[in-house]
């Protein structure tokens, strides 16, 4: 568990793609009966609490979204926070770039173009001299700090009709409450496969571009439950879920084989954010930024068959009220 995750403390936390400020009301421990809270330590039985399954042998945190009703406080996982720093914050305002309207954007560029405007750099004199020299330095130095973690920092272009496809998607789940048909066809590993046909006459590192895929599939299939679901389908995947261990199969579950292009999309936007924490050499950097870049472009070009708004459906008044308690 992070230290630096305490009860009552202040977070981030991914919500869909995008992440909010947010507080920590109760801590709950991996396979403990315990839950930490601003007024000590109290049982699960006693409270009569409830821990997600999924979330109850790993450490856990139960938090507020920050201006949000308490109706949409719930368990997250260490995956949906992050610690609030300027790297994060910064994270925080570059997903809302991403997936703001355009017209949105324009706004924020001229704020900051105005602001420029407004604080010109002073000219330079004998007064200022030692200062300049103590910011050239202070500006090597960050240069430096950036140079370093170059490796880590993927940035991606999202077309302005798929950043339209993310809101869409948030408003239809969250406040139409509906839901996407699952298992949907055509699958993420369908449209994975096409991709990779596509691409496979005229990409030179086939080995390479197998190796993405693989290693993309691996990251949704771990990344799906706490991390790209809203808290409305969390039910739907759960129901999946029992369904597949009374089968026996979920040990050998491939979840892109049943969610679609919307889900991919989700991933594909918080991707690079999953790699903070890798260690890559600046080839491999601009080599799976090429890879994704071609995949949310063949998205693009095919959003015709692979998005499609038909697939989402109303849902019943039994599943509203179910979704509650997950």
């Amino acid at each position: 568990m992070n230290s630096n995750y305490i009860v009552n403390g202040k977070c981030l936390a991914f919500h869909g793609p995008l992440l909010y400020e947010a507080k920590i009301l109760k801590i709950h421990r991996a396979n403990s009966n315990i839950i930490e809270t601003k007024d000590g330590e109290i049982s699960l039985d006693s409270n009569g609490s409830i821990i997600p399954k999924d979330l109850f042998d790993i450490n856990s945190y139960f938090i507020h979204y920050k201006g949000w009703k308490s109706s949409w406080d719930e368990w997250v996982d260490d995956l949906r926070l992050k610690e609030i720093n300027d790297e994060n914050l910064q994270l925080q305002k570059n997903l809302k770039f991403q997936i703001l309207p355009k017209r949105q954007q324009q706004e924020k560029v001229q704020q900051q173009q105005q602001q420029v405007q407004q604080h010109p750099q002073p000219p330079t004199s004998s007064s200022s001299t030692s200062s300049s020299k103590s910011n050239k330095k202070k500006s090597e130095k960050d240069l430096d700090q950036r140079k370093k973690h170059q490796s880590q920092e993927i940035n991606i272009i999202i077309p302005d009709i798929l950043k339209s496809y993310l809101v869409d998607d948030w408003e239809k789940i969250t406040k139409d409450h509906q839901l996407i048909k699952i298992p949907l066809n055509p699958s993420i590993n369908y449209i994975l496969q096409k991709f990779e046909i596509e691409l496979y006459n005229g990409y030179n590192q086939l080995e390479i571009l197998k190796e993405f895929l693989i290693g993309l599939k691996l990251y949704f299939n771990k990344s799906l439950p706490n991390l790209l679901l809203y808290r409305f389908e969390r039910f739907q995947f759960l129901e999946i879920y029992q369904n597949l261990i009374a089968k026996d199969e979920d040990q050998d579950l491939d979840y892109t084989e049943i969610y679609g292009g919307f889900h991919l999309l989700r991933l594909l936007v918080i991707f690079p954010s999953l790699l903070t924490n890798v260690t890559m050499d600046l080839q491999s950097v601009s080599t799976l930024k090429n890879l994704i870049e071609l995949l949310i472009q063949y998205l693009n070009d095919n959003k015709s068959w692979i998005f499609d708004f038909n697939f989402y459906e109303n849902c019943p008044p039994s599943y509203e009220f179910e979704s509650k308690s997950v």
